[in-house]
């Protein structure tokens, strides 16, 4: 089997099938048609990124001989990276999305997360911080061994996402959890079958000599550890576009950002000044 066909049989009919129940279920008038029309617009902007964010540690996996692809298995290369995986990479944006906006259409709102609660918020940031500067340290003493080269490159290049995503909303997702978790379990499974029928037709290996050792069904851990992390990336900022209190916490930071980038300081008044002093708002 070929790169394009594992794609074209395992990802692409799924993805499709997930659109096709999106526009079903998105009738006039319903809440799910409401949510699309703001959440839309961020995942297809989602695709773009995610797709040339990770392009670029894709090929420095590839030229360090971390990732091998046997050549008779590739369609087509762009820049030293299979067109397969900017494929990949993209489409699934998309499965992940459509099944997090599927299962957000579902499953009744958790408890609403209060707006004006900026005092938790900051405590959550504070937390959300040194928990980053902790794992970076980490990853930078993990780095210097060559089994940790693939698991140390995740935590460096993705990491960073993750910890800006809770920084910014981790109050919000944690009383969605249970929407997090029927979103992020399934599309994470079904991404561990597209891993283990790739690795099974030697699609693509990974270097034992740069990964772990310990290999879970004989699967590089890995590689479930990034499919894991891509597909819980974009089920986070799904959920954001649809929560309210995510739109409106970003319309004050960028009020925040704009005055600062025009006035080179913080606004000193304003609804949303929320930077204005060193105490929380009331």
């Amino acid at each position: 089997m070929s790169y394009l066909a594992l794609l074209l049989m395992f990802l692409v009919p799924p993805t499709v099938l997930l659109c096709a129940c999106l526009v079903l279920r998105a009738g006039p008038g319903t809440d799910l048609r409401r949510t699309l029309r703001i959440a839309l617009p961020v995942l297809a902007v989602l695709v773009l990124v995610s797709t040339f964010y990770t392009a670029p540690w894709d090929k420095w996996m590839i030229d360090h001989g971390v990732f091998v692809y046997p050549p008779v298995k590739v369609a087509a290369w762009t820049g030293a990276v299979p067109v397969e995986d900017l494929l990949l990479f993209a489409v699934q944006c998309v499965f992940a999305g459509s099944w997090s906006l599927l299962v957000l259409g579902r499953l009744p709102p958790s408890r609403p997360v209060s707006a004006g609660r900026h005092g938790s918020h900051g405590r959550l940031v504070r937390v959300v911080v040194t928990a980053a500067v902790i794992a970076a340290v980490v990853v930078g003493l993990a780095a210097r061994f060559q089994h940790m080269l693939y698991l140390s490159s995740i935590s460096a290049w993705f990491g960073p996402l993750l910890a800006v995503q809770y920084a910014f909303g981790a109050d919000v997702l944690l009383r969605q959890w249970r929407r997090w978790l029927a979103a992020v379990v399934p599309a994470t499974m079904w991404l561990w079958l597209v891993e283990a029928v790739a690795v099974q037709q030697g699609i693509w290996w990974v270097d034992p000599a740069q990964s772990v050792t310990w290999r879970p069904g004989g699967l590089p851990l890995e590689d479930l550890v990034i499919f894991a992390v891509g597909t819980v990336l974009v089920v986070q900022t799904t959920m954001f576009a649809a929560s309210p209190v995510a739109r409106e916490r970003i319309r004050a930071w960028s009020e925040v950002a704009v005055s600062v980038l025009a006035h080179g300081r913080v606004a000193g008044t304003g609804q949303h000044g929320l930077l204005r002093t060193g105490k929380d708002p009331a």
